[in-house]
């Protein structure tokens, strides 16, 4: 079950008073005055009910870091009063940062700490980036929906593989999402807009710890329009859940940047709030402990975790996509391939990455999207644009059938996707092409399949004359709204149309004749 948390409670303790001080560190950016400390379970206190360890605490600790300009030592999570048994089981209550007030050598202050009997592990603090790749060609229409071939090359001129998007447009013939599944967009922020309605929920700020999670970057509010913009409004552009809410936390600056430990923040929060599913579209090239535990945290709390693979044309997927319960999405083209230097769509300055771990392709080039000045934008690119997408197959997917595990949900998304290089998982698509109306219609077919029988259409248990009846009334439309299990019942030879032949069986199962 998952714990919601009143903000009111967490407005207490959310503070990051450090900036970042940034060093390039083998290829990658570093922090140089924050580092990240997980102690063994032995020395951690259980946070919520115990205090927390203090820089004095452990005399062996201490004197370690005497020797350094400490400006700052705290439980890396702020919401760690609220701590229950399930984050203690996923190691949460272990972990502290340690700022300084001035740069220091992060990597001989690591090694130093790394030896001391407490400390379990400690991790360098990663510079967090969106995956945003930017670019200004106007681009028509929303080939992820229906394609036609209808993209706009970035060179110039229509290309597009027809049937190559995610059947979206047949997906809402059944659900367009539900007001009871929440999506979390952590970035940098989600501004209001006219699309999103009264959808938008209150969030969290982590990277200055408060409550405004205004999107100045743009990045964020972009995601959150792919997720849920209202569809069927006679304005702007159709979201894939648009019946959806967002809940906006904020872990990246105003420029774009964050760090690991907001980021871990912002990911328990998020599953602490109430988010069924988790979208980032953001990503670092080396491990770390508190984001993974994160995520581990949020999936075992009942949240379906996704993030971007990347825009580096590697075969080697970006963190924290790369964690095992993290479902790694990379960018589709429009030409039913993976996104790449030499695809059809002309952006030959990036490429999705791919390789092992990557759960499937999404549309990522070309997207429309709002933007944060309340507008819209139509070439909205990167693994930012797929993730979203698959994060809102993902709402979808919980709308007909909200009481799946993250862990049924990735199942079903992976299964339902359509191949596109070798049959099963390959390097280059993972399990291939996402799919919204397969994957929908296989959540409903577990939901109803487990609970139901077929041609028992007013799902009483029994199949008798009123089925009939109402089979009847799906043919000839007077019954205008099914319910999904209903419209399950009524296609009894399951060929996914209802008609007298259903009727036919139903008689048959009625008087016993097989």
């Amino acid at each position: 079950m998952r714990k919601i948390l009143t903000m009111g409670i967490l407005c207490l303790s959310f503070t990051f008073a450090v900036d970042n001080i940034w060093i390039d560190h083998d290829g990658t950016t570093i922090s140089a005055n924050k580092l990240i400390i997980k102690f063994k379970p032995e020395v951690s206190p259980l946070l919520g009910s115990e205090s927390p360890l203090t820089l004095t605490s452990r005399s062996e600790f201490a004197d370690a870091v005497s020797a350094y300009p400490v400006a700052e030592f705290k439980p890396l999570f702020g919401d760690y009063e609220m701590f229950s048994s399930l984050h203690y089981e996923h190691h949460l209550h272990q972990y502290y940062s340690i700022e300084f007030s001035e740069a220091v050598d992060p990597i001989a202050v690591r090694s130093a700490l790394n030896e001391l009997l407490d400390v379990d592990v400690v991790d360098l603090n990663y510079l967090v980036r969106p995956t945003f790749v930017p670019n200004d060609n106007y681009y028509p229409n929303q080939w992820a929906h229906d394609n036609t071939g209808q993209a706009q090359s970035y060179g110039g001129g229509q290309v597009g593989t027809p049937d190559c998007d995610m059947d979206t447009d047949e997906a809402w013939d059944i659900t367009t999402g539900s007001e009871d599944v929440i999506v979390a967009v952590l970035d940098t922020g989600v501004n209001d807009h006219d699309e999103f309605g009264t959808r938008l929920l209150d969030g969290w700020n982590f990277y200055d710890g408060n409550s405004n999670t205004a999107d100045v970057f743009g990045h964020g509010t972009m995601c959150a329009g792919i997720v849920s913009a209202q569809g069927d409004n006679n304005i702007g552009v159709a979201g894939i859940s648009w019946d959806s809410k967002i809940l906006p936390v904020k872990v990246l600056s105003n420029s774009g940047n964050g760090d690991q430990g907001i980021l871990a923040n912002g990911i328990v929060y998020a599953s602490d709030n109430g988010a069924n599913v988790i979208s980032m579209s953001l990503r670092w090239t080396s491990p770390d402990n508190s984001c993974s535990d994160a995520i581990d945290y949020a999936t075992a709390n009942g949240t379906v975790v996704l993030a971007a693979t990347g825009n580096e044309e590697s075969s080697t997927i970006g963190y924290p996509s790369a964690y095992e319960n993290c479902i790694a999405v990379g960018a589709l083209s429009p030409c039913n391939e993976r996104k790449s230097y030499s695809s059809c769509d002309g952006e030959n300055f990036w490429g999705s990455n791919y390789g092992t771990g990557m759960d499937f392709l999404s549309p990522g080039v070309r997207i429309h999207t709002v933007n944060n000045n309340g507008g819209y934008m139509t070439d909205f690119n990167g693994t930012s644009s797929a993730c979203p997408s698959a994060a809102g197959v993902a709402a979808l997917v919980l709308s007909v059938n909200p009481d799946l595990t993250p862990v049924e949900v990735r199942q079903i998304m992976q299964s339902t996707t359509v191949d596109l290089y070798d049959a099963g998982w390959d390097a280059q698509s993972g399990w291939g092409r996402i799919n919204a109306l397969n994957a929908v219609n296989m959540a409903i077919e577990l939901n109803c399949g487990t609970n139901n029988i077929l041609g028992d259409t007013n799902l009483d248990g029994d199949v008798n004359v009123i089925d009939i009846v109402i089979v009847a009334n799906l043919i000839t439309g007077v019954l205008l709204e099914p319910d999904y299990c209903q419209e399950w019942a009524a296609n009894v030879n399951e060929d996914d149309i209802i008609n007298i032949l259903d009727i036919i069986l139903i008689i048959n199962m009625i008087v016993g004749v097989e």
